[in-house]
């Protein structure tokens, strides 16, 4: 896919929203670059191995050994940070288990983005031996939507069929789109529903104080 110029603004802006690392936030800081990454589809290099080393038969070989050479694995650098900056790996396991299990949708941000956070919980799980199935992931992913999601994820719970991670974000992401939907529908239409009562019992203002006229009194006089 080619990138323009367009996407490189916007990914400067965004990548420029990540918090500077520094002693104390490396977990947060790789979570929030990696997300970021992926949510902009420029985390190739980050999930996909390196090009094979050149070989001397190989055409153009001393051009591309040397490039070869000087190119740096992204892959590789992240590592080289994250034992420079990671502490305990069971002390940081820990605090990934109690977020992938505890942390609920607030519905402040994107639902993509808490799914992929979720996702990538699970990931660096996967990575330190301590593999998340997705079936248990989707199971929290569900488990930490709000109330109204609940005739969403029983419904889920129903069906024999079982969703992936890529399955999950389309499918979530539309029903918290149907349910904004609703809530705009059921606002108008109790604004609508207003409006025909005070039509109906002829609603006036006096003073700034709105009261209902009682057709009983009409007409008469103090």
């Amino acid at each position: 896919m080619a990138v323009t110029n367009g996407d490189r603004t916007l990914g400067t802006c965004v990548l420029g929203n990540i918090e500077q690392l520094n002693g104390s936030n490396y977990a947060s800081w790789k979570e929030k670059l990696e997300i970021t990454l992926a949510l902009l589809d420029i985390d190739y290099a980050l999930h996909k191995d390196p090009p094979v080393e050149p070989k001397p038969e190989d055409e153009n070989f001393q051009v591309l050994k040397k490039e070869y050479d000087e190119e740096k694995s992204a892959r590789d650098y992240l590592t080289k940070i994250e034992k420079q900056f990671k502490g305990s790996s069971k002390a940081y396991a820990t605090t990934l288990i109690k977020r992938l299990v505890g942390e609920k949708y607030d519905a402040t941000g994107s639902l993509r983005e808490h799914i992929m956070k979720k996702y990538h919980m699970a990931s660096k799980l996967k990575s330190m031996e301590m593999e998340i199935y997705d079936g248990f992931l989707v199971h929290f992913i569900m488990s930490s939507l709000p109330q109204e999601f609940s005739p969403f994820v029983i419904n889920y719970n129903s069906m024999k069929i079982k969703w992936g991670i890529d399955e999950l974000i389309a499918m979530c992401v539309q029903e918290e789109e149907r349910l904004k939907a609703e809530k705009i529908d059921h606002a108008n239409q109790f604004k609508h529903s207003e409006k025909k009562r005070c039509n109906n019992s002829r609603c006036k203002l006096f003073t700034g104080i709105r009261y209902e006229e009682d057709p009983k009194k009409r007409g008469k006089k103090n």
